[in-house]
């Protein structure tokens, strides 16, 4: 069975009471980028085994034992993001976009940290539920060849159709679990010039 949380704390609750009537052997998860406290205190609750497939770094202090991580954590995100701006895609300067969740501060800290040498940081913005054109425009100001866009869920539905609605058209690299078609059909436009870390390999 399948069971939506709609990415809150309140839809969580209601599905952990749906999940614990229904009794599962095991509980696939896929959480949103600022649940990953609720998902642990969730995963204590209904003891059986629990995957995350996305959002959640794994903690050895706070970590339940039955809580998995078979995909990679948002740190390997990260690192994976800063690989492929050196290569493929041959970036000089960077720039960031992250949403104000955790799972977005460490995207974005990991990766500045893992960048290489030869590869410049030109700035870090924040998208946030007021950002818009002004914040596009801060964005642009940073000159940045490529801009990481660390975002998922509503942040990234808001950032792309702020983008369809601009003139600007940004070379962006996506993190993983960014690719939609429904948003690429939305803003085919806007995201021409773009790359999907889980989407084809760039060339």
């Amino acid at each position: 069975r399948t069971f939506d949380t709609k990415g809150t704390k309140a839809g969580l609750q209601a599905v952990l009471r749906k999940l614990k009537a229904a009794k599962p052997a095991a509980v696939l998860a896929v959480p949103a980028g600022d649940q990953h406290l609720h998902y642990w205190k969730a995963a204590r609750s209904l003891r059986v085994p629990w995957a995350s497939l996305a959002g959640l770094a794994p903690d050895v202090a706070r970590n339940p034992g039955n809580l998995l991580h078979p995909g990679p954590t948002p740190v390997g995100q990260a690192v994976a993001a800063a690989d492929a701006a050196i290569a493929p895609l041959a970036a000089r300067r960077v720039a960031v976009l992250h949403e104000p969740t955790e799972f977005g501060r460490t995207l974005a800290a990991g990766f500045a940290r893992n960048l290489s040498a030869h590869v410049k940081l030109a700035g870090v913005r924040v998208w946030d539920a007021d950002a818009g054109e002004g914040t596009l425009q801060a964005l642009k100001a940073l000159e940045a060849g490529w801009i990481y866009v660390a975002l998922n869920g509503a942040p990234l539905v808001h950032f792309v159709e702020a983008l369809a609605a601009s003139a600007w058209r940004p070379r962006l690299l996506f993190c993983e679990g960014a690719r939609d078609d429904s948003l690429l059909e939305k803003a085919a436009g806007a995201l021409e010039d773009c790359v999907f870390l889980d989407g084809p390999d760039p060339e």
